[in-house]
């Protein structure tokens, strides 16, 4: 599949969003470097506006994103991540 993703961090909170144009992508883990001056303690992910579960975890200068039940998304879904909170 092809989409774009992008990153952004507002007031030291990162977020970043996978928006799918064409096909499906299967995920077990997404991993992003860390903004200097952000900061997380957990991680709130959404497709299409529906939660999903996921866990998280800091590794060093990247978040690492996990989802125990995998992930597809497919053409036209948005995959929102939200690192929120300090650490």
């Amino acid at each position: 599949g092809w989409g774009s993703i992008a990153q952004k961090v507002v007031n030291g909170q990162q977020s970043a969003s996978i928006e799918l144009h064409y096909g499906q992508l299967a995920m077990k883990e997404l991993a992003l470097k860390k903004v200097k001056g952000s900061a997380a303690s957990q991680v709130r992910v959404e497709v299409g506006g529906e939660k999903v579960e996921a866990t998280f975890l800091q590794e060093g200068d990247r978040y690492v994103v996990r989802f125990p039940m995998g992930l597809t998304l497919n053409s036209d879904n948005r995959l929102e991540i939200r690192l929120e909170g300090q650490t």
